[in-house]
C-alpha cells in the first residue's frame, strides 16, 4: 500500500501557494479549473494568519525526473516545484477552524511519479487530524473516491450539530 511504503516525504504547510497551484491544473475530464489567482490570494492571506494549511507529498528529484521522462504528459505541465524535500507531486490544502478542517482541494502528479499522491496525502490528513483532536472532516461532497477513506454524506440538520460542536474546540493545527 502507497501510504504504508514510505514512497513519499509527507510535510505540512511547507508549499501551501504551490499546492493550490498544483490543485488548479486543469484535470483531463474538466477544461477548466475554479482556482483562480483570487482563490490563491485569499487562502495565501488565510494561510499566513494560521487558518488555511496544506499537506504536500514528495518524491526525490531522480525519481521524479525518471517518471517524468516515460510519462505521456510532458513534464512542462504545470508548477513542477523542487526543495530540499525533493519533487512536489501532491497535495491537499482547505481551512481550519477550531477542531473543523474543510478541505478545498488536493492534486497528484502521476506524471511526475506522483500516482495516488493525493490519496496519500488524504490519509495524512486524516491521521494530523486524530492526533490534533479534529472533530470534523468536511469535504465538500461525497464521491466514490473519497468514499473509500470513510466519507460519507450526514443530513444538513446533524452536519450543523456536528459543526457547531466542533467549530469552537481550542484544536490546533
Amino acid at each position: 500500500d502507497r501510504v504504508r511504503s514510505g514512497r513519499f516525504t509527507i510535510t505540512s504547510d511547507v508549499a501551501f501557494e504551490d499546492v493550490i497551484e498544483g490543485c488548479a491544473l486543469p484535470r483531463p475530464s474538466e477544461r477548466e479549473t475554479w482556482i483562480d489567482q483570487r482563490i490563491l490570494g485569499a487562502y495565501s492571506v488565510m494561510h499566513h494568519a494560521g487558518h488555511a494549511h496544506s499537506i504536500e507529498a514528495w518524491l526525490p528529484e531522480d525519481q521524479a525526473r525518471a517518471a517524468g521522462a516515460k510519462a505521456a504528459m510532458p513534464q512542462n505541465v504545470g508548477p513542477r516545484v523542487v526543495t530540499e524535500h525533493g519533487v512536489l507531486v501532491g497535495g491537499v490544502y482547505g481551512i481550519h477552524v477550531g477542531g473543523v478542517f474543510c478541505a478545498e482541494s488536493k492534486f497528484s502528479r502521476p506524471d511526475l511519479g506522483g500516482t495516488d499522491a493525493s490519496k496519500v496525502v488524504l490519509v495524512h490528513l486524516i491521521m494530523h487530524m486524530r492526533r490534533r483532536g479534529f472533530r470534523l472532516l468536511d469535504t465538500q461532497f461525497w464521491n466514490e473516491h473519497i468514499a473509500q477513506f470513510g466519507c460519507r454524506e450526514i443530513p444538513r440538520a446533524e452536519y450543523l450539530s456536528r459543526l457547531q460542536a466542533a467549530v469552537d474546540l481550542p484544536v490546533t493545527w
